[in-house]
């Protein structure tokens, strides 16, 4: 599996040095990750979102991943953009899966449609998932479920800019139709309104999100209804980070999320320490809700290296509890180890 990864790799570098014209923009990226755990009993935290379990006391590769983004101007207004993944979490043998591909039309004064298959643009680590140089911690800080088991839509986007001499206002509506991770579910609409606001090195985002949707044999026309908040604060060398997330929906998850993390910039080191906590509840077949609070603190460092790469070092400490569970998978401590490598050229 690492001979594997390390190929992509290799046969991917060369390709930096190639042009491609001024119409044609491409960007690669990737990720090594090594993680260890001491508790069989963990759901991978991972990038991409599973429900699939570490191996206790040994190390797993599955959150090593290549990819390529794309950016191709058709004319002067109208642009074609595609990112591709390649992950064993997709397939073993690291088959390419198109993650996101969309036409985007630039109508004048900043303001821009954009058609297509999309990342859900609900908190702003799941946008930026899979790209791990884009962010200080080891993984994103986002349920690894994505947003309430949804995570990608195919719709409409309009975004609207606005600039100031210190600072940029960012206005998204987004709509379509979003792919559940449980396939007994079929989204029926999902929209999410989105207002961020740049100012220098710190940014604010609040984001709104509402679903329909079907439970096979279940319900239909289920709801679900979600609001997050998000900020980052620069003060001098040191940066914070902070954010929370609410949501009620039938049948499926009811969470709050929480995290919070700081971190010190030291030459090329950034050490770091992170709170996540989130409590969500999901009702059963019998109309019972099964209520579970997971908690996660993690310390580490970010090493920037050579041109755009980042190693890092993590541990995480895992708290799960689930009161109305007596079973020992579902009330458990537990440790991970990672050591990631991500680069971006």
């Amino acid at each position: 599996m690492i001979r594997s990864w390390l190929l992509y790799f290799v046969l991917l570098l060369p390709l930096q040095a190639l042009e491609f014209g001024e119409d044609l923009e491409i960007q690669f990226f990737g990720t090594f990750d090594a993680t260890y755990t001491d508790n069989a009993y963990l759901e991978i935290p991972a990038i991409i979102p599973s429900k699939a379990r570490f191996a206790q006391d040994e190390w797993d590769f599955r959150n090593s991943l290549v990819g390529v983004q794309a950016q191709y101007n058709l004319n002067e207004n109208l642009t074609l953009a595609l990112q591709t993944l390649a992950t064993e979490f997709f397939q073993n043998d690291y088959q390419g899966i198109l993650e996101w591909a969309y036409l985007s039309f630039d109508l004048g004064d900043d303001f821009f449609v954009r058609a297509g298959r999309f990342k859900i643009p609900y908190l702003v680590g799941n946008e930026l998932r899979y790209v791990g140089y884009s962010r200080l911690w080891v993984r994103p800080i986002v349920p690894i479920d994505g947003v309430g088991g949804f995570n990608d839509y195919i719709g409409v986007e309009t975004i609207k800019k606005f600039f100031t001499q210190e600072s940029v206002i960012s206005l998204q509506a987004s709509m379509g139709k979003a792919k559940h991770m449980d396939e007994s579910i079929e989204d029926r609409f999902l929209g999410v309104l989105n207002t961020r606001i740049d100012y220098g090195q710190m940014w604010l985002s609040l984001s709104l999100l509402h679903a329909l949707y079907d439970v096979e044999n279940v319900i239909n026309e289920a709801t679900m209804t979600m609001a997050s908040l998000e900020a980052k604060v620069a003060l001098g060398d040191w940066m914070v980070h902070a954010g929370y997330s609410h949501g009620q929906a039938q049948i499926i998850r009811t969470e709050d999320f929480a995290y919070a993390s700081i971190g010190y910039v030291w030459g090329l080191a950034t050490p770091y320490v992170t709170y996540t906590a989130r409590n969500f509840s999901q009702t059963l077949l019998t109309q019972e809700r099964v209520r579970t609070k997971n908690q996660v603190i993690s310390a580490g460092i970010r090493l920037d290296m050579w041109l755009q790469s980042a190693l890092k070092l993590q541990w995480d400490h895992y708290q799960n509890d689930t009161p109305q569970n007596i079973q020992e998978e579902a009330n458990f401590e537990a440790n991970l180890f990672t050591i990631a490598l991500d680069v971006v050229f």
